[in-house]
């Protein structure tokens, strides 16, 4: 009964698993993930197509697409250099400052890759992962190389 009082979205505790794990049947979830799975995997050889399957750890790989491959990306992409220059300049140099016990620390530099809460960067990262489908499952390859 306590568990279902913790309110989601909740930073997690020292076993760090989040509330909503906690609240949710993970036996049925993962039955059902595993049900669908097993579905795409009968239908593919019965039709004889390829199938492809990428595990992404989003909450981790949204944090680690590196600047110089967004940058690369986007031109390959073909959006012109000067709206790359402007994205990248946004990006570049950025710095903060944070209030903590009612003062203001000094600046110090932001060096983080996709950020987090800035209205371009979900679609930064899913240009990142069109790519990664993209490669991963094109004629002739199998896998990323």
């Amino acid at each position: 009964m306590a568990i279902r009082q913790i309110k989601n979205r909740k930073a997690a505790g020292p076993d760090n698993i989040p509330a909503e794990v906690l609240k949710s049947d993970i036996e049925r979830s993962c039955t059902d993930q595993i049900a669908t799975l097993r579905i795409i995997v009968e239908q593919s050889v019965e039709w004889n197509s390829s199938l492809y399957i990428n595990f992404i750890d989003y909450e981790k790989a949204f944090d680690s697409v590196g600047r110089r491959t967004l940058w690369k990306l986007l031109r390959h992409y073909g959006v012109p250099e000067k709206i790359v220059n402007i994205i990248r300049n946004s990006y570049d140099g950025l710095q903060c400052k944070v209030v903590h016990g009612g003062q203001l620390t000094d600046a110090f530099q932001v060096r983080i890759e996709v950020r987090q809460g800035c209205l371009l960067s979900p679609f930064l990262f899913l240009l990142v992962v069109d790519w990664i489908m993209k490669t991963s499952t094109s004629e002739g390859k199998h896998g990323i190389q």
